[in-house]
């Protein structure tokens, strides 16, 4: 009976540490990690002009600077004999600047009309249309032979007396065009992970088993060393 009890111990023993081991558990699941990624995108640009308005002199210099703006694409503005800007009526004029994309090799057409003077440059040094005088409101045209790309225009003008009237206009195809641009954006990923549950049940239940056959276990040893020591001799006691 005593070697049974350690027998039995032994087995609930390795039946609490069974059940210890599997306890704990190995799950799988997905997890979604944000990851920053630029991605492209088409937009359409359209030409712009950016103007600064400056006072000019009678003696053909300019003065000082008295405010911007900006003008579109093509654009005709005829004042007649009102205020061109800034309060200002007479001996004032601006400088304009604009981009443009040719998409093509070839010829580009461009006209300006004006009273009083304008001039018109192409990529900062090139003036393709000069009409740098006083006088009243005329035009001119000219045809510039292009190769493809961003190209940029300058555009000068001044009133000195009387009606005032500016104008522009080019080939419609080198002022509007795409461009890529990018940006950031925000994507998630899914990543499969794992990791190690213990379920709290089990593990209580396994450690309640494994002390309960570790304590069988060692009562069982304990009383078996008792049975083989066997009891202490008694005295005998001795004739009188």
């Amino acid at each position: 009976m005593r070697r049974d009890l350690v027998v039995a111990g032994i087995v609930v023993l390795l039946i609490g540490i069974f059940l210890l081991m599997g306890a704990n558990k190995t799950q799988t699941y997905t997890e979604l990690i944000p990851v920053q990624v630029r991605r492209p995108f088409q937009v359409t640009k359209t030409t712009e002009w950016k103007v600064t308005w400056m006072t000019y002199t009678p003696e053909g210099l300019w003065g000082g600077t008295v405010g911007s703006s900006t003008f579109p694409s093509t654009f005709d503005y005829d004042w007649r004999a009102g205020q061109v800007f800034g309060g200002y009526s007479n001996w004032v004029g601006f400088s304009a600047e604009a981009t443009i994309y040719v998409n093509r090799t070839g010829p580009v057409s461009f006209k300006i009309g004006s009273d009083d003077g304008s001039m018109l440059f192409l990529d900062g040094h090139q003036k393709i249309i000069d009409l740098w005088s006083g006088h009243s409101y005329y035009t001119k045209s000219t045809v510039v032979y292009m190769t493809p790309g961003k190209h940029t225009l300058l555009l000068q003008y001044y009133e000195a007396t009387g009606y005032a009237r500016v104008t522009f206009s080019a080939d419609s195809d080198v002022l509007t065009w795409q461009e890529t641009e990018y940006r950031d954006e925000t994507e998630y990923q899914s990543v499969i992970r794992q990791s190690t549950v213990a379920d709290q049940a089990m593990l209580a239940f396994g450690t309640l088993v494994t002390a309960m056959g570790l304590g069988v276990t060692v009562g069982g040893f304990a009383l078996s060393s008792k049975v083989r020591g066997g009891a202490p001799p008694q005295p005998q006691s001795q004739p009188s």
